[in-house]
């Protein structure tokens, strides 16, 4: 007991340390320096259970260091928006970003319910090797995992109940910001395991449009890629994640994620994902030779329930790829339905798209229709999943 008492102090110093430096001098992200002490503790006891809750203590101190870190709730401080050290660990595009997103958090109905009855957020890093790297990204990717002890129906959860997953596909600019963490919490106080899948490869957010478009090309160009990154998420919350039940499976993404979403459902490479829900999502008809026709003439039609969120008045989707992508879809035999908002423009579900230079742009928050479309995408896990 006193030689496990003196390791702990020993890695609990080590830990301090890396965070110190992390703080003093920037370079890695804390969670990469969290998942770096977690794997220098050989000498502690391996069990998934002790694991676990030392992952998880880390988990929920990652956004009060950062917020400690950044002197502004984790949101960025723009008075210091020029330092790359800040930057490192920014989570929003500025505080004013921020500031809303965390108000849409607070007003959620489903999280302030669980917060009503007490209940947490557990969230969890989720780091795993980068099937192949790519212009940009690192060898590893870089997730995390959240899940509730409460749900927004009033049901206390036990510790290790298996629970559906629903894997959240990031933005254009990466998992690791605010926009992702609401709605992680969201499908959390709903009873789901949220797992957010790193499709970039890098250990935080992409604020640099040049950087961005430099990650991404590769993956425009082979979809394949984006689809195995995804799988790696999936085995690695299988492995690490108790709660995981990757049998029962959905996926949701927004704008480049909700390209992802709907890639991985024409692959038919993934048949326990029931539900797919693409919001603003790049829409097209990209070749599919990524697509599993073993798999799909093994489970015979595909069972995934697309649900297809767009703007009507979305400028980077063009008319013909948007028909180009009905036809697809049609021709694959997926049961699917699109809702367009008429009027509505890219990005409607972001709460911080409101400005004149967001609007110009083609970009434009609008309640009603994020509303509608989380709600729709809700109520479908909930027909799936209950009595499964």
């Amino acid at each position: 007991m006193a030689r496990r008492r003196s390791v702990r102090r020993l890695a609990g110093i080590s830990f301090v340390t890396a965070v110190s430096t992390a703080l003093v001098f920037g370079g890695d992200s804390l969670r990469d320096i969290f998942n770096l002490s977690i794997a220098q503790r050989p000498s502690l006891p391996t069990y998934k259970g002790r694991q676990y809750r030392f992952r998880e203590f880390v988990g929920r101190r990652v956004s009060g260091l950062r917020a400690f870190a950044m002197g502004s709730g984790g949101g960025g401080n723009e008075d210091c928006k020029d330092s790359n050290a800040q930057a490192s660990v920014r989570t929003s595009l500025n505080e004013q970003c921020a500031a809303l997103i965390r108000n849409a958090e607070s007003s959620d109905p489903d999280i302030k319910t669980v917060r009503s009855m007490k209940g947490e957020f557990i969230e969890m890093p989720l780091v795993y090797p980068n099937p192949k790297k790519t212009p940009g990204s690192t060898s590893m990717l870089y997730g995390r995992i959240m899940w509730s002890n409460v749900g927004a129906d009033g049901r206390l959860y036990v510790p290790k109940e298996k629970r559906p997953v629903v894997i959240v596909v990031h933005t254009a600019v990466g998992q690791q910001e605010d926009f992702i963490t609401w709605r992680m919490k969201s499908l959390a106080a709903n009873g789901y395991v949220a797992l957010a899948v790193d499709i970039f490869g890098t250990p935080h957010a992409i604020w640099d449009p040049k950087l961005g478009k430099e990650i991404r090309a590769p993956l425009y160009e082979n979809r394949k890629l984006m689809v195995d990154r995804l799988k790696a998420g999936i085995k690695a919350a299988s492995e690490q994640v108790v709660q995981a039940d990757v049998s029962r499976l959905a996926i949701i993404g927004f704008c480049f994620g909700g390209m992802v979403a709907l890639d991985t459902v024409k692959s038919c490479r993934f048949p326990h994902i029931k539900v797919a829900s693409s919001f603003h999502g790049i829409l097209d008809a990209h070749p599919l030779y990524n697509r599993n026709e073993e798999k799909l003439a093994k489970f015979g039609e595909v069972q995934t329930k697309a649900l297809v969120f767009h703007g009507g008045s979305d400028p980077f989707i063009s008319k013909e790829n948007k028909e180009a992508f009905r036809r697809q879809m049609d021709s694959l035999g997926i049961p699917w339905q699109m809702r367009e908002f008429h009027g509505v423009k890219h990005a409607f579900t972001r709460p911080e798209k409101i400005t004149e230079t967001d609007f110009a742009n083609g970009f434009g928050y609008n309640e009603e229709a994020a509303t509608q479309s989380w709600e729709e995408t809700i109520a479908l896990l909930k027909q799936t999943f209950d009595g499964l």
